[in-house]
């Protein structure tokens, strides 16, 4: 991480520096304002100088985290600053051992802030293939299908339908059903995808209970409608090639073929198919499925 120090008095800079390089950090001290081409993540401010525009400065970089530094005096122009986007101030002389940890809070939150992006970027790729939901629906919802990534995506979608966040509620070990009482409602959706963990008894008991809440529970295809659940049944493309669509042996070999030859090698698929790989390379051919 890319700490950038701009301070007029050196042995200060200096300083700061050598206490943050120790910590595992990389420093770039400067002097002014002039910072172009300079890559950074946070920058430590000194506003000692009255002849610098330090307003434009934040408000330019106001996308950084930005520490101040300022003498006691200066501690109404540090509060102004913050207003044009400076992140907190430190007086002089500077107690090093809290500036270390405001600057280590930022950089666990960039972390923070990073596993997110990449969570959003699996998310985005494991629903790549939906569609958002855009039929009514109402709370409690039910949601019935083999495909745990359809049903995924549409308790994510409904979520941002809502403009709350979508919580993974699951069973607890010793089986004791979740309880929702104390649930923080007002930001949050609960989403219950293993309840079929639990007896048929204890279910129907819990979905009872759950029936008075603004929650989604998961259940597999063949659940049945539980009292005061609106249910969505998701039929996959699978659903309705297979087993809606009765296919002849061709018409499943290709199916097969195209969905599966980009991840699996022929003999595997051919194994799946219990035939031989001259058998599925004959298939090919009449079939015009050639490998990409």
């Amino acid at each position: 991480m890319n700490i950038l120090i701009i301070e007029e008095q050196m042995h200060l800079s200096h300083e700061i520096s050598t206490n943050l390089i120790d910590t595992g950090y990389n420093c770039i001290e400067k002097k002014s304002l002039s910072i172009k081409s300079i890559k950074f993540n946070i920058v430590i401010l000194s506003i000692s100088s009255s002849k610098l525009d330090y307003e434009a400065f934040i408000k330019t970089n106001k996308n950084k985290h930005i520490i101040l530094l300022c003498d006691i005096d200066k501690t109404k122009k540090a509060i102004e600053l913050l207003s044009c986007g400076a992140d907190i101030f430190l007086t002089k002389p500077i107690n090093m051992k809290l500036l270390l940890t405001k600057v280590n809070l930022y950089k666990e939150y960039f972390r923070v802030k990073e596993n997110e992006k990449q969570h959003t970027d699996t998310l985005q790729f494991l629903f790549r293939t939906q569609k958002p939901y855009d039929k009514p629906y109402t709370f409690p919802l039910q949601l019935c299908s083999q495909n745990t990534i359809c049903a995924d995506f549409i308790a994510f979608d409904i979520a941002k339908k809502e403009n709350k966040t979508l919580k993974l509620i699951q069973i607890k070990k010793d089986g004791k059903p979740y309880k929702l009482n104390n649930f923080d409602f007002e930001n949050y959706i609960p989403y219950i995808t293993d309840i079929s963990n639990l007896s048929e008894t204890k279910k129907d008991r819990y979905m009872q209970y759950l029936s008075q809440f603004k929650v989604v529970v998961y259940i597999d295809q063949k659940c049945k409608q539980y009292p005061k659940f609106e249910c969505i049944k998701i039929k996959t493309l699978t659903d309705k090639q297979i087993t809606q669509d009765i296919l002849t042996i061709d018409g499943y070999i290709k199916y097969i073929l195209n969905k599966f030859q980009d991840n699996l090698n022929d003999t595997s698929i051919a194994s799946s198919l219990s035939i031989s790989r001259k058998t599925l390379w004959n298939k090919r051919k009449k079939l015009g499925v050639c490998r990409p």
